[in-house]
């Protein structure tokens, strides 16, 4: 290799490579030829391989090289990017940009383009012959994979030589001609030679030249053709009779299916019909089945008849469009508004205006002889609610109970935006029906009205019974009717009872005045009408407390049927009904530990919840999931009933019927959550320890037995408790009502009916035992949990029990044995790992001596997550920049792009105007010399005329 300067070493490989300096050609030879002539085009051949010699030689420009110097060099280690070529990679790119966006950005305004799909047309490596060549090959290969056409001659195999429809192809290899000894029999040959041919069977085996055929022959062939033709024509044709029989005979299951009509061919199935054969010779006419016309004209006769009722039937008329939510409480509110208006037109005797008459029917006018056989009193009888007589009345109290019931259905539907999920929630008022109802919700119980409505029919007759529900029909009907149809939305408790106090409405009513008030205060119709039904749900909250403990109110079957439109509120406006509930919730939980401060065990202490207290937890629980694990609503709910059950004592049978209940409540909750929660097992424990009668000796094992496990037993054996234990006396007595909860509530330790209320809440306990087992069924400490349940059951005197619970201790004894000994073999103990213990992977720390600062980059994070996250960043950063970058350059390349058409377009407008405008002077110019010159000669011509 040349040595010196990089000049120096250019020319030597120039000189090498046998190119010659123009420098040192003679002056002709650097004249630029004409490019038409033949040696200016040689001289452009000639430049042009020197220019391509030039670029193989020249190779990377050092001077274009950008070189990083490292500050220290280690051997061994390859550095990235220490050389760069910044203006390569820069032509790169734009010649990048112009193979891509340029022509995106040229086409930009064309809809259509063209794109050469032909083989081998983008291919450079490719010579024009062979391209050709290998279309062409291409093209058979397409053809004789496809299939061949009858008219082209060019497609198909080429068949030889014929005679009489037989090919030559095979005479070449001689293989069938008899070649005869020279003994071989002549006399045969010649045989078969002079008469061969008036044989049919001669020698047929022996192949020879085919004579022509005669025409008899000729005919009995095409015969014998169009018969086989024939024959396959009959076949198929047989063919698609049995098929077309097929689908005649499940005709009648598809009609079924498409027109609801049943299905002949279930009953007795449809004798296939077969081809008509030739009649048995001895058979009777009679015993044959139906000949081939009447089996024809049957048919046909179903068949007129399936048409003409396809015909007749009535056709499907298009419905009206699904009309929104605001469109239906807009009506419902508007048609509430329209029955007020007339309500209030027929108290006050006015007649109904003119244009509400237009759409009735035209009555003609009264003459002399008129006996008003036209009147009509089913209008006003409906309008006033007075019935349609005596004989009529249960049907028309029937109706207008069904009416009333798909009135009010319509407002809940139209009444607010939450009302549309109160089907998907099973919100109906028979699920709300039992709002406190033991026997529902726990197994344990009923309500008290449903038990003094079967206490008060059961005393009446059948008569009086009658009579008595025929009358409250017809009150709780002329009630309703006599209702107004629009009511001001209250804001306060106060102005909800003022307002039932003033139009006289029952508790009956009470639900239709709301839904009534929901309707016509929907939160689509006004813009405070949202504010109106958030205060509305704390109005109807106090009303269910305020009527539960007051049966005469309504109680309990009230609140069930308020219970609906409160859930519906709730569900539109949760934030407020969980204000609400959460205020009621506290105070509750400031009256609990007021009364713990005064003294758990004086009687005047309200530590236990009342009626009403457990109708609003009953409330919360139907209205609020209890299963999430947290909730605004649902978690200071299930901590204040623990807080009761932990901290409150057992001072009365009241007491224990709070208790009971408040586990009932436990036991709904968490249905589905099944946590546990070990304050209603040490109350239905406590409970059981003083109710049920135990043996002589069973008090001290049992004792021992809450001890054992940590069971909190305080009143037991509590001279304030021993009241309320069970006595032998009731042992024979068997219970035949159901427990209430208010008679429960409401019953003292010394009122006749005492030991029947120990009895039903020492039966509601067990059930509660019970369900509580099926509710830990997978629980690990179930052993540990209902142990103590099973010892304790043990303990009980059966002697001083009634029969009923005997059996319930017995049943429930039994059951939780075998569930104790299931959950015990199931178990696994824990044992050591039966493994080498893995040992921790421990890390030598990389401690930084200043500590770690984010702000100072480069410098190690100790959290790995941390330091990913941040990496992850820096690479997100270095991408955006990039591509920003990228962005900027196209946004430049297209800049100059059409700076340069631009540039073009200007340049060709100046050219085009410079020619314009050098025309129009050429143009000027010749016009003035043509007047220079008619001058001239009107000059001259004047000149001859004066010199004549």
């Amino acid at each position: 290799m040349a040595k010196g300067s990089q000049l120096s070493q250019l020319k030597a490989q120039v000189a090498s490579s046998g190119i010659t300096d123009r420098r040192q050609a003679s002056a002709s030879s650097k004249k630029r030829k004409a490019p038409s002539s033949a040696a200016g085009a040689a001289q452009l051949a000639e430049a042009e391989k020197r220019r391509a010699a030039l670029a193989r030689l020249g190779g990377p420009n050092p001077f274009e090289e950008k070189v990083v110097k490292p500050k220290h060099d280690v051997l061994g280690r390859v550095v990235k990017g220490k050389t760069s070529r910044p203006g390569a990679a820069k032509a790169g790119g734009l010649a990048q940009r112009r193979e891509t966006l340029l022509p995106e950005l040229q086409g930009r305004h064309r809809s259509g383009a063209f794109h050469d799909r032909r083989f081998g047309e983008g291919d450079a490596s490719m010579t024009p012959e062979e391209r050709m060549l290998e279309r062409f090959t291409r093209e058979r290969q397409t053809g004789r994979a496809g299939a061949t056409s009858m008219f082209n001659l060019d497609d198909g195999e080429e068949e030889g030589l014929t005679h009489y429809g037989k090919s030559l192809n095979h005479l070449d290899e001689m293989d069938d001609v008899a070649l005869g000894d020279d003994d071989g029999d002549i006399d045969g040959l010649a045989t078969q030679a002079h008469f061969g041919g008036f044989g049919e069977g001669a020698n047929e085996e022996d192949e020879g030249p085919e004579r022509k055929k005669s025409k008899f022959e000729v005919m009995q062939e095409v015969m014998a053709k169009s018969k086989l033709a024939k024959l396959e024509r009959q076949q198929m044709r047989e063919k698609d009779d049995d098929i077309r029989m097929e689908l005649d005979e499940g005709l009648d299951d598809i009609r079924a299916l498409l027109l609801g009509v049943p299905s002949t061919s279930s009953s007795e199935p449809k004798p296939r019909s077969v081809p008509e054969r030739a009649p048995i010779p001895g058979q009777a006419p009679a015993e044959r089945e139906l000949t081939k016309e009447e089996r024809e004209k049957k048919e046909s006769d179903q068949y007129d008849a399936y048409v003409r009722e396809m015909a007749f039937e009535r056709r499907a008329k298009p419905q009206d469009r699904l009309k929104t939510e605001e469109e239906l409480a807009l009506e419902e509110a508007e048609s509430l508004r329209k029955a007020e208006e007339a309500r209030l037109r027929r108290m006050r005797g006015e007649e109904e205006p003119k244009e509400k008459e237009k759409g009735k029917k035209a009555r003609r006018a009264p003459g002399g002889d008129d006996l008003d056989d036209d009147l009509d009193l089913d209008e006003d009888a409906d309008a006033y609610g007075l019935g349609q007589g005596l004989g009529d009345r249960e049907e028309d109290e029937e109706g207008s109970e069904s009416e009333e019931e798909e009135e009010s259905g319509s407002e809940e539907e139209g009444s607010d935006a939450g009302s549309d999920e109160e089907g998907s929630n099973a919100t109906s008022e028979d699920a709300f029906e039992d709002v406190a109802d033991l026997a529902e919700l726990s197994k344990a119980g009923d309500d008290a009205d449903d038990v003094s409505d079967d206490e008060a029919s059961a005393a009446l007759s059948g008569s009086q019974r009658a009579t008595t529900s025929s009358k409250g029909k017809s009150k709780s009907t002329s009630s309703a009717a006599s209702l107004p149809f629009t009511f001001s939305c209250p804001a306060t408790h106060d102005e909800f009872l003022s307002l039932l106090e003033e139009h006289s409405v029952a508790p009956t009513d009470v639900p239709l005045v709301i839904s009534r008030i929901r309707a016509l205060h929907h939160a689509s119709l006004g813009e405070d009408n949202k504010h109106k039904l958030a205060a509305l749900i704390g109005v109807l909250l106090d009303h269910c407390l305020f009527v539960a403990p007051d049966a005469s109110a309504g109680g309990f079957r009230l609140v069930g049927k308020i219970t609906p439109h409160l859930f519906a509120l709730s569900s539109a406006y949760p934030r407020a009904a969980a204000q609400h509930f959460v205020g009621k919730l506290a105070l509750m939980q400031r009256n609990l530990s007021r009364g713990l401060a005064r003294g758990a065990l004086l009687p005047q202490a309200r530590t236990w919840p009342g009626v009403a207290e457990l109708t609003l937890l009953r409330l919360a629980g139907i209205i609020f999931p209890t299963s999430d694990k947290t909730h605004p609503v649902a978690t200071p709910l299930s901590l204040l009933i623990a807080q009761y059950l932990a901290h409150a004592r057992l001072r009365s049978l009241r007491d224990l019927a709070s208790a009971t209940y408040l586990v009932s409540l436990v036991a709904a909750h968490e249905r589905e959550a099944r946590r546990l929660v070990p304050e209603a097992l040490n109350a239905l424990h406590s409970a059981v320890l003083i109710l049920a009668p135990l043996h002589p000796e069973g008090k001290k094992d049992a004792a021992t037995i809450a001890s054992a496990f940590a069971i909190p037993t305080p009143d037991f054996g509590a001279p304030h408790t021993q009241h309320l234990r069970l006595s032998g006396r009731g042992a024979g007595k068997e219970d035949e009502t159901l427990p209430s909860l208010t008679a429960l509530l409401e019953v003292a330790d010394d009122d006749a009916d005492a030991e029947q209320a120990k009895r039903q809440l020492l039966g509601l306990s067990l059930s509660l035992i019970a369900e509580f087992a099926t509710l830990y069924a997978g629980s690990t400490a179930f052993c540990e949990l209902f142990t103590p349940f099973n010892a304790l059951l043990a303990l009980i005197d059966h002697a001083s029990l009634p029969a009923s619970l005997s059996a319930q201790v017995t049943q429930l004894t039994s059951t939780l044995t075998r569930a104790l000994s299931l959950a015990a073999s199931q178990r696994r103990a824990l044992r050591l790992q039966a493994h080498r213990a893995i040992p921790i992977a421990s890390h030598i720390p990389k401690f930084e001596q200043r500590g770690y600062d984010p702000s100072r980059k480069g410098q190690h994070d100790p959290d790995t997550e941390r330091a990913a996250q941040a990496k992850t960043k820096a690479l997100i950063k270095k991408e955006r920049k990039g591509a920003v970058k990228e962005l900027r350059r196209d946004a430049q390349f297209v800049a100059e792009e059409r700076r340069k058409a631009k540039e073009q377009e200007d340049t060709s407008y100046a050219k085009k105007i410079a020619r314009v405008m050098g025309s129009l002077g050429e143009e000027q110019r010749e016009e003035k010399v043509w007047k220079r010159e008619k001058e001239k000669m009107k000059k001259e011509r004047a000149k001859q005329k004066g010199g004549k």
